[in-house]
This record gives C-alpha cells, sequence and structure tokens, in this order.
C-alpha cells in the first residue's frame, strides 16, 4: 500500500508539472541503465495503466525502482523502505540511474535527491516537490517509521 501510494504520488506529480518533450525508448534507456549499473536486473515492460509503460527493476541498494515512460517523456522512481535513513549505496543508485533519465551529472541529481528528501522531512504531510538545476523531484520521506521515496525526471 506505503509503495503504491509513493508511485502514485511521484508519478501524478511529474504528470502534472514535467513538459512532454523528450522522445524515449524505454528498451534503450533501461539498457543504458543496465549497462551503467550492471547490478541491475530488468524485468519486462509492463503497461501500469493507458499509455503508461513501466519497467521494474531489481537492484540491492534500493527496495523498489521502476522507470516510467509515458508518451514521450520518462520518469524514475526510486524506493528505500527497509530503515530510517537510506544508505550511501541507495544515494549512489539515485545518482547513477537518475542522470541517466534527466541526462545530467550523477552528482547533481544527488544532490537534488537529498535536497528534496529534506524538504519532506520537514514538511507535515512528509511529501515535497521541487525543480533543481532542471530536474523535477517529487519526494516522500517518512519520520515516523522510516523509508524514502524519490521519483525524478527532466523538466
Amino acid at each position: 500500500m506505503r509503495r503504491s501510494l509513493m508511485l502514485a504520488v511521484g508519478l501524478v506529480g511529474l504528470l502534472a508539472l514535467a513538459p512532454k518533450a523528450w522522445a524515449y525508448d524505454c528498451d534503450a534507456l533501461v539498457a543504458r541503465m543496465r549497462q551503467a549499473v550492471p547490478a541491475v536486473q530488468a524485468e519486462p515492460p509492463l503497461e501500469s495503466s493507458p499509455g503508461v509503460l513501466r519497467v521494474n527493476m531489481k537492484h540491492p541498494a534500493a527496495s523498489h525502482r521502476s522507470v516510467m515512460c509515458v508518451e514521450d517523456y520518462a520518469a524514475l522512481s526510486i524506493d528505500w523502505v527497509r530503515s530510517a535513513t537510506p544508505p550511501d549505496a541507495y544515494w549512489q543508485l539515485v545518482g547513477e540511474l537518475g542522470a541517466i533519465v534527466a541526462d545530467a551529472p550523477a552528482g547533481v541529481v544527488g544532490k537534488g535527491a537529498r535536497a528534496c528528501q529534506a524538504q519532506a522531512l520537514l514538511s507535515p504531510n512528509e511529501l515535497a516537490q521541487m525543480t533543481f538545476q532542471g530536474i523535477r523531484f517529487v519526494c516522500q520521506a517518512y519520520r515516523r517509521d522510516g523509508g524514502t521515496a524519490i521519483t525524478l525526471a527532466r523538466h
């Protein structure tokens, strides 16, 4: 339930705020991710709703991760729910995979993701949305039981 809410919040936020400016081939995008981070394992793509293609992926540094291709842009969602604070390996994965989706340096993606999480931790509803150096972030961070969800796309 919590993971579904995090994905829904992230996707709705990005659909509402991200311009549709890129033409994406989800298979090629996932192939680039697997080449950059060999530990990423991708499941076959599925249409999660009309017009939304989702590719779920596995990696030991995150609880759940997926790439969503909506018409002509892509978004990346990476969650951590195994403990209160995500480990450095989680943030590294966010940076590496996010760099491919956002066409930005991994360090910029990682810095934006951490800033978004910090805003979510300060928010009464544990949610934050922000744009950082051309990347749109939608984040949820749980103070009471731990966990973080980051969804990002090029803005």
